[in-house]
């Protein structure tokens, strides 16, 4: 009877952290800077990154860095909705106006997922990332 209520005890706690870890593994980083639309050397606008999953800041911004500057690889497909940049395992679909996602791997679930924000055109909070990402 001991066991099954400690069996019992172990799980609720377990379901209880889950939300919290979750929610633990998103962060706000720093500022990338880059120009719109983007160019290799645009250092006009500030973009503040966010990360979520097993990934560490400075990853997301280097990757963020990069696409934003045109040092990844573009795959044009049909229409803008299916094209994309590869950097390195990050899958970063093409920009929306102000918001650039990047993704590993490049589709739900994910495992680790980064945001650039750009703070002129959206408000940039420094003490909690945005509740979403953009899907």
């Amino acid at each position: 009877m001991r066991t099954k209520l400690a069996l019992l005890a172990l799980v609720l706690l377990s379901l209880a952290a889950v939300p919290a870890a979750s929610a633990a593994s998103d962060r706000v980083c720093g500022f990338i800077r880059a120009s719109v639309p983007y160019t290799r050397h645009g250092k006009a606008g500030h973009w503040r990154v966010y990360v979520a999953g097993a990934t560490s800041c400075r990853a997301a911004e280097q990757a963020l860095g990069a696409v934003m500057h045109l040092g990844g690889a573009v795959h044009e497909g049909r229409d803008e909705a299916r094209s994309f940049i590869t950097f390195g395992a990050w899958h970063c679909p093409f920009g929306n106006m102000g918001f650039q996602t990047c993704n590993i791997p490049s589709h739900a679930p994910y495992r680790a997922r980064a945001l650039a924000v750009e703070c002129a055109r959206n408000g940039c909070p420094s003490r909690r990332p945005p509740s979403y990402f953009p899907q």
